[in-house]
């Protein structure tokens, strides 16, 4: 998630003389207008000092001096900026660590140029001198003022609501840091706990499940302080994320409701403490989640199916940047096989894209073929300066200014990508609730065919996805496309063992009847998987008329022919499953020697003669050669480095053979070369020697 302040004050008073002031061993040596001016209204430098004096400390945000602009659009002006941030801030912390003040409990913001921090006077004598330093605000607190949030308004929940569709029935599982059960917008809504996390001195981490445990399913475990073992304000994330899916109608003081105020909660806490200042990007401690853990909350859900009604999974979580599902499917593949059970039980797994402000990129398990990936809009219903954006994002969702609950009977305005899967987890739950038959595909084909088109106009253009609109994918009917693969079969032709071959590309066209007839693509799977590669796992809801292309490869891992069926599963109605077969020939290498038997003739003794016998790979597939060996008489000797290793396709190498007779007479000898020539008679070559020895006159 990325947090705003309610309140930021911009504006400086300007001070014609400021006195010199002395305080704990540190003198203020600027005066004027250059130092005053870094105090924010209300009250400049004066009223800062004036409140210090009285309460010894004031909350104060810190602007660093960096290079970059307040703005970026562009990827890489994100990242840029971000690093720019970073190492201002560490510069400044260094200096004030320098002049002994204690920067323990400063928090360093990602994207904007400050720092959090507590001041005293000494403090707020030492950042006014600071060349580091640009401006200085009072972290002004502000009365709470909710009403009706424009983010579930303008994705159609409250119409549903006021028609008496509530979610009741359904439920959402929330994957997260635990849940507030106890606060009054989530009053009656969690049903199950479980907790699963993880010890692990190496990294610093340290379960948060009562007692310790590695897991529980306790009540209680998924209280996300409720072992009072993670960090302050570390864990307040699943509570938001669970008042926006599904917080409660006409609760006092509330945003209003939620996404889906009937739907119960499933709260299932997956992270771990974390002390480690590596871990936690230059914090003392942080809640982290491990892949494991996740997974075993996943199988949990699983194990729930039968139990409750789940409509979706929401995971607001996530790392790492990932251009393709491909890529993203093979690095996640223990995560994916769990979201594959729960999508083929009809349970959605909702998925943050990650708030890097990536362009063609989204992060992990976002990036997962499967599992329904969701980028965030702001108030202006454009996508967020932080969201991840890529081509192959299913959905966008509100996640700008959110207000939901928090622990302690609280509500906080949060951005993020984080804050928009809940929308969609929620949306899910409106709909299941009342069509519990439909598919994850049925629910993701109405969201995309009624959503709005939103196009990334800042960082990444070439992209438009739909924000949703529940009400309108909630009542209308979409009869089935029609699908065509081209072509019905592809041939590699010969390829090279253990090197991946040139893609082919196949294509699925939508030749439905109906303009609102979109095509989704269900699955894409190989079988047998283990050596054609599929490049890509998913296409995006195809339009009528429209096609999505993606391309398979082979990669032989043994010689000879090869035969897969590439199985395309949809909701079309003439053909759910479409095949293409594929076929390849992993041609062998081929050893080949330029005569089996050497004549040395005569030799004087004590001279040494050399032959060389040329080793030539007249195969496709690599020759490896994988063993020399001479036998006979010992006159005989062979340099086997010459032609140990791999020979490509048409490359030879030169065997040196010498005969070096210590006596008169006739001598004999043999060399053997084994090879993965898989032709018998060529994988095991014997080559036969024979010379004489001459003494001379």
């Amino acid at each position: 998630m990325v947090r705003r302040h309610a309140v930021r004050w911009s504006c400086a008073i300007l001070f014609s003389i400021v006195p010199l002031f002395i305080s704990g061993g540190s003198a203020w040596t600027k005066t004027g207008d250059e130092a005053t001016a870094k105090f924010a209204e209300p009250g400049g430098y004066e009223e800062f000092v004036a409140k210090t004096e009285k309460t010894g400390t004031i909350r104060t945000l810190v602007r660093v001096r960096t290079s970059v602009p307040d703005t970026t659009l562009s990827e890489t002006d994100v990242l840029s900026r971000r690093a720019a941030v970073s190492t201002a801030q560490r510069s400044l912390i260094r200096e004030l660590e320098a002049d002994g003040i204690d920067t323990t409990g400063f928090y360093s913001y990602k994207y904007i140029p400050y720092i959090l921090m507590k001041t005293n006077k000494a403090t707020l004598a030492t950042l006014a001198a600071s060349s580091r330093v640009v401006s200085i605000e009072e972290d002004m607190p502000v009365p709470a003022g909710v009403t009706a949030g424009w983010d579930t308004l303008q994705t159609g929940a409250t119409a549903l609501h006021a028609a008496g569709h509530t979610g009741a029935g359904a439920y959402v599982a929330v994957l997260d840091t635990g849940v507030d059960k106890y606060h009054p917008y989530l009053a009656g809504a969690v049903v199950s706990e479980s907790c699963y996390s993880t010890t692990d001195a190496g990294y610093g981490s340290l379960s948060l499940c009562p007692d310790g445990a590695t897991e529980s399913t306790a009540i209680d475990s998924a209280l996300p302080y409720g072992t009072g073992v993670c960090p302050t304000n570390k864990c307040d994330h699943g509570t938001h994320v669970a008042g926006t899916a599904a917080g409660r109608q006409d609760i006092a003081g509330s945003p209003g409701p939620g996404m889906a105020p009937g739907a119960g909660v499933i709260a299932i806490q997956v992270f771990s403490r974390f002390d480690s200042e590596t871990y936690c990007n230059g914090d003392p401690s942080c809640a982290l989640s491990w892949r494991s853990d996740q997974i075993k909350g996943l199988e949990r859900v699983f194990d729930l199916k039968s139990t409750y009604r789940i409509a979706a999974v929401n995971m607001s979580l996530g790392g790492g940047r990932y251009s393709n599902t491909a890529r993203c499917n093979r690095a996640s593949a223990s995560t994916k096989a769990v979201i594959d059970l729960l999508r083929e039980a009809g349970i959605a797994t909702v998925v943050a894209s990650g708030n890097s402000g990536y362009c063609h990129a989204l992060s992990s398990p976002a990036c997962i073929s499967t599992a329904v990936s969701v980028g965030a809009t702001d108030s202006n219903n454009d996508v967020a300066y932080y969201s991840n954006s890529a081509s192959f994002l299913n959905l966008l969702a509100p996640g700008s200014e959110i207000t939901s609950s928090i622990p302690g009977d609280a509500y906080a305005s949060w951005n993020g990508t984080s804050m928009a899967a809940p929308h969609v987890a929620g949306a899910w739950a409106l709909i299941v609730a009342d069509r519990p038959s439909t598919t994850v595909s049925d629910v993701l084909h109405g969201l995309t065919a009624t959503g709005v088109s939103v196009q990334d106009r800042g960082k990444c253009p070439s992209v438009t996805k739909k924000r949703i609109n529940v009400y309108n994918a909630y009542y209308r009917l979409i009869p089935p496309p029609a699908i065509s693969v081209s072509p019905g079969a592809v041939s590699f032709g010969n390829v090279k063992e253990g090197v991946v071959s040139v893609a082919k590309t196949v294509t699925v066209k939508n030749t439905g009847p109906n303009h609102c007839s979109l095509l989704n693509i269900n699955s894409i799977s190989l079988n047998p998987p283990n050596e054609f590669i599929l490049n890509s796992a998913s296409c995006p809801p195809i339009e009528r008329g429209k096609s999505c292309t993606f391309t398979v490869q082979l990669n032989a891992s043994a010689f000879g022919l090869r035969t897969a069926y590439l199985t395309i599963e949809s909701n079309a109605s003439n053909k759910p499953a479409a095949t293409v077969k594929l076929t390849g020939n992993a041609k062998p290498p081929v050893a080949s020697v330029s005569s089996s038997a050497v004549d040395f003739r005569t030799v004087l003794t004590g001279n040494v003669a050399e032959k060389r016998i040329p080793i030539r790979n007249t195969g496709l597939s690599d020759l490896l050669i994988t063993g020399i060996a001479s036998g006979g008489d010992p006159s005989f000797t062979i340099d086997t480095g010459a032609c140990s290793g791999r020979l490509n396709a048409s490359q030879s190498c030169t065997l040196p053979v010498r005969f070096a007779p210590v006596s008169a007479g006739s001598f004999a000898g043999t060399i053997t070369i084994t090879s993965n020539d898989p032709a018998e008679g060529r994988s095991l070559i014997a080559i036969t020697l024979k010379g004489r020895g001459n003494q001379g006159s």
